[in-house]
């Protein structure tokens, strides 16, 4: 283990239909593209999946690419809704 002071950055619901904002945050702070990021993917967020749209290739293709530049993808959910009573 690193005596190194340690930091992690995560972004929560990736998403189709969220990548636009997902892409705005990493755009307007410069940091985060000099770090390793934590992408939570949700594939059917709250139940909007477009699967096979341009949108969804579009994802795909950017999600790929995030992680052969060294960032992690990991899966918050597939829908991201609870919808068990309270």
């Amino acid at each position: 283990m690193s005596a190194e002071p340690v930091f992690c950055v995560s972004i929560h619901d990736v998403s189709v239909p969220t990548w636009r904002a997902c892409e705005q945050l990493m755009s307007r702070l410069p940091i985060l593209q000099q770090l390793p990021l934590t992408l939570l993917l949700v594939p059917n967020w709250h139940g909007q999946a477009r699967c096979g749209s341009a949108d969804a290739q579009r994802f795909n293709k950017a999600i790929s690419a995030m992680q052969a530049r060294g960032h992690e993808l990991c899966l918050h959910g597939y829908t991201h809704r609870d919808e068990l009573p309270a």
